[in-house]
Order: structure tokens, then sequence, then C-alpha cells
């Protein structure tokens, strides 16, 4: 057998990840992520009006809807779905509380799931000990993975 993924066994505290990589996450994937309440109207109009193809324009909460519960198959029905249980997710959990899951669920590339997996496979280090620079490097990686790691 080879591995095929790396799933960490251990949940990570959102205030045990460094400062940098939970605000380059931000930054990059849902620049408005604690100023709408689970859909960016801004980030969705953007997508729909890009071509006429669904994708794009996702929140971090929506994202992790679509990663945890439903398909990556890109119908307009799919996508309903994704607005409406990211509603509902942003009335039952915290900002930190839904930020937490995503980093815990996130797929990272190179079969890191996670951000304690994400950080031991790329850098042999926790997620509290993360710099700037690796940080920003996880956060990038996260629109494609595979196709972005330098490695």
């Amino acid at each position: 057998g080879r591995v095929v993924a790396t799933l960490s066994s251990r949940l990570v505290r959102l205030r045990d990840v460094a400062a940098p990589a939970w605000q380059a996450i931000v930054a990059t994937e849902d620049h408005r992520f604690f100023r709408h309440r689970g859909v960016d109207v801004n980030g969705l109009g953007r997508a729909v009006v890009s071509l006429g193809r669904l994708g794009g324009g996702s929140t971090i909460t929506q994202q992790l809807i679509k990663n945890m519960v439903l398909s990556n198959d890109r119908t307009v029905t799919r996508k309903l779905a994704e607005i409406l249980l990211s509603l509902e997710l942003e009335k039952r959990l915290s900002k930190e509380q839904t930020l937490e899951a995503y980093v815990n669920n996130v797929y990272w590339g190179h079969g890191a799931f996670g951000i304690a997996a994400a950080s031991a496979a790329y850098f042999g280090k926790t997620p509290a000990q993360l710099d700037i620079g690796e940080a920003s490097l996880l956060a990038a990686l996260l629109p494609c993975p595979e196709a972005l790691s330098p490695y």
C-alpha cells in the first residue's frame, strides 16, 4: 500500500493556530467572513455574472457546507442547498467555530486534510508554530492545492 491521504486525528482549536495562518486564510478565501451571515451577496453576484458559470464566490461557511455535507456537483440545486445550509449554520455556530471547523476539514493538497496534517506535511510543524510565510503559502494553496503546491 501507498498512503493516499493524511487525516489529522487531532482537531485543532482555533486558538492553537498561529494568528497569521487563520488571518491569511480569511484574507484569501473570504475577506468579508466576519461581516456576512454565511453568504456574501457581492461574491455570489460576481460568480453568477462570471460568464454564467457556477463556481467561485463561495464563503468559508459555504465551502465548509459543501465539503462536509454536499457533493461537488456544479448545479443550481446544489448551490441553493449550499446557500440555505450556510445561512442555517451561521445561526448555530459562532464565526470562530465555523473557521475552526473549516481549517480542520479543508484539503491542502498531497493528501493532507486539516491544518494539522498540512502543517506537518509541508513544514514539519504544528499549526501554532507556523510563521507568516508558511501561513501565507498554506492559504495560497486552498483554491487549487495540487496545482499550486511548490512540492
